[in-house]
C-alpha cells in the first residue's frame, strides 16, 4: 500500500521521520520501570548492554534495548552497587532515567543515564512481603519449626557450595571443637547465589528427602555477601520446600542484619555457618551435660540406697541374732523338759508295737490257711475237667481216631484211594486201605 499519493518513500526517509517524531514527542529524559532480561558488559570498551522487558502474568508486553555508555557506566554502577550491594543483574526490576534514541541503522534503544537503587530495594521488599503473606495464609511459616530436633545430633545433611568459604569455616569449626566431639555430615552441593540458586537448593532438598531416614537434620549455609545476594532465599518455591521438609532445617547464610524468607520458615535461624556449627556443638554439649547430670544423680541415688540398705541389713542382722538366741533358748528348755519323758514314751511305743505285731501274725496265719484251702479246691476242679477231656475217656465212649501219614483224618477229602489208614480204639488199633472216598 502506498501513501502520500503515488510518491514512494525510501526506508531512510521513513526511519528519519520516526526519529524526528520521537525526538519531538520525547525530547527529555524519562523515568522508566522495566525488568532486566539480560545484561552484558563489553570488557574492552566498558559499555553495558541490556535487554529490558515488561511482563504481566508471564507474558511479555514490551521489549527494548538499553545502553549504558562507558562514561556513565563506571560511576552509575558504583553508586548502585554501594546502595544495594550488588550490580544490576537479570531478573531485577529497576527504575531508570533514559533518553529515547532512534537511529536509522541501529533502530530504537534507551540510553540509560541513571538508576534509582531505592526502587530496586523496594521491589525486593514488596516481593518478599507478598511471599511471607502467602506462606502465612497457607499456614507454612511455623511448620518446620514444629519439628523436634533430636537430643543427640548424629548425622547432618549440609546444603552448600563446596567452594564456599562458609562451608569450609563450618567444617573446620565442627572439627576443632574444644570438647573433642566427632560429627558425621554429608554435603549435598548446590549453587548458593544467582538465578539458578533457588532451584539448585530445592533439588538438594529433594535428594536429602529420598535418604532422609539417615539424617537427623539439614543445614543450609553460605558465606557472607550483599543484600541482593540473598534474593534467591526470598523465593516462594524454596520457602515452601523448606517449610514442608520432613527434617528440621537450620539456616546460616552469612548475613546478620536482614532476615530472608528462608530464615523465617527454617526451624532455627543462625547468622553464619560458624554460628550453625556452634549451635550443633552446643546441643551436643547440652546432651552430654544431661547425661553427666543423670549419671551423677544415679550415682548419688545408688549411694543413698546402699547406705540405707546397709543400715537396714545391720538392724535386721541384730534382730535376727537376738531372735535366733531366744529361739535356741526355748528349744533347749523344751529339750530339757522332754528329756525325762523320752524313756517312758519309747517303752510305751515298743509295748504297743509288740502287741500290734502279735495281732498281725495271728491274723496272717488264719488268712494263709483260708487261701491254701481255696487254691486246693480250685486245683481239684480243674483236675476233674482235664480228666473229662482226656482222649482215652472219649474212646471209652465208643469213638475212634483215624490216622493217615501220622496226621488225624477229620474229612474224607484228606485221603486218597490207596492210602493206608490206622484206626485207634479204646483197646487196640486196626489198619485198612482206602478203596474210594465220598464227600
Amino acid at each position: 500500500m502506498r501513501i502520500f499519493n503515488d510518491t514512494p518513500w525510501t526506508l531512510s526517509q521513513v526511519l528519519l521521520s520516526v526519529r524526528e517524531i520521537i525526538s519531538e514527542v520525547f525530547p527529555e529524559t524519562l523515568w522508566i520501570i522495566a525488568e532486566i532480561a539480560d545484561i552484558r558488559k563489553d570488557t574492552q570498551k566498558g559499555h553495558v548492554y541490556l535487554e529490558l522487558v515488561e511482563k504481566k502474568d508471564g507474558l511479555t508486553l514490551a521489549k527494548a534495548k538499553g545502553n549504558i555508555w562507558n562514561a556513565t557506566a563506571r560511576g552509575l554502577l558504583a553508586r548502585f552497587r554501594s546502595a544495594t550491594g550488588e550490580e544490576p543483574r537479570a531478573g531485577m526490576n529497576i527504575l531508570f532515567a533514559a533518553q529515547l534514541v532512534f537511529r536509522e541503522v541501529y533502530g530504537f534503544s534507551l540510553t540509560i543515564q541513571d538508576i534509582d537503587p531505592l526502587y530496586t530495594l523496594g521491589e525486593m521488599a514488596r516481593k518478599k512481603r507478598e511471599v511471607l503473606e502467602r506462606l502465612e495464609r497457607e499456614d507454612l511459616l511455623d511448620r518446620n519449626r514444629s519439628l523436634s530436633i533430636p537430643p543427640l545430633i548424629k548425622v547432618i545433611a549440609v546444603i552448600s557450595s563446596p567452594e564456599a568459604a562458609g562451608y569450609d569455616d563450618f567444617c573446620r569449626h565442627l572439627a576443632d571443637n574444644s570438647y573433642g566431639y566427632h560429627f558425621l555430615y554429608h554435603l549435598f552441593p548446590a549453587r548458593m547465589q544467582g538465578r539458578e540458586a533457588e532451584q539448585s537448593i530445592i533439588g538438594a532438598l529433594r535428594r536429602i528427602e529420598r535418604v532422609g531416614r539417615y539424617f537427623d537434620l539439614a543445614v543450609i549455609i553460605r558465606g557472607g555477601g550483599s543484600v541482593t545476594d540473598l534474593n534467591c532465599f526470598d523465593g516462594y518455591n524454596l520457602a515452601n520446600a523448606v517449610a514442608r521438609f520432613p527434617l528440621p532445617v537450620l539456616s546460616g547464610i552469612g548475613h546478620q542484619r536482614d532476615e530472608t524468607v528462608l530464615d523465617r520458615v527454617a526451624h532455627t535461624r543462625l547468622k553464619t555457618p560458624t554460628a550453625v556449627a556452634d549451635f550443633l556443638i552446643g546441643r551436643t554439649r547440652e546432651f552430654e551435660e544431661r547425661l553427666l547430670q543423670a549419671q551423677e544423680t544415679l550415682r548419688r541415688g545408688a549411694e543413698r540406697v546402699l547406705v540405707n540398705e546397709r543400715y537396714r541389713l545391720s538392724l535386721e542382722g541384730k534382730h535376727f541374732l537376738s531372735t535366733a538366741l531366744a529361739l535356741l533358748g526355748e528349744l533347749w528348755h523344751c529339750l530339757s523338759l522332754n528329756d525325762w519323758k523320752l524313756p517312758v514314751v519309747v517303752d510305751s511305743i515298743l509295748r504297743h508295737g509288740q502287741e500290734g505285731i502279735e495281732t498281725l501274725w495271728s491274723r496272717f496265719g488264719l488268712d494263709l490257711c483260708h487261701r491254701f484251702r481255696r487254691e486246693w479246691e480250685t486245683l481239684t476242679q480243674q483236675e476233674q475237667v482235664i480228666a473229662l477231656l482226656d482222649p482215652v475217656n472219649v474212646l471209652k465212649r465208643g469213638y475212634s481216631i483215624t490216622l493217615c501219614r501220622d496226621g488225624t483224618v477229620r474229612e474224607a477229602r484228606m485221603v486218597q484211594p490207596g492210602d493206608v489208614l490206622t484206626t485207634k480204639f479204646w483197646k487196640g488199633t486196626a489198619v485198612s486201605r482206602v478203596e474210594e472216598t465220598h464227600e
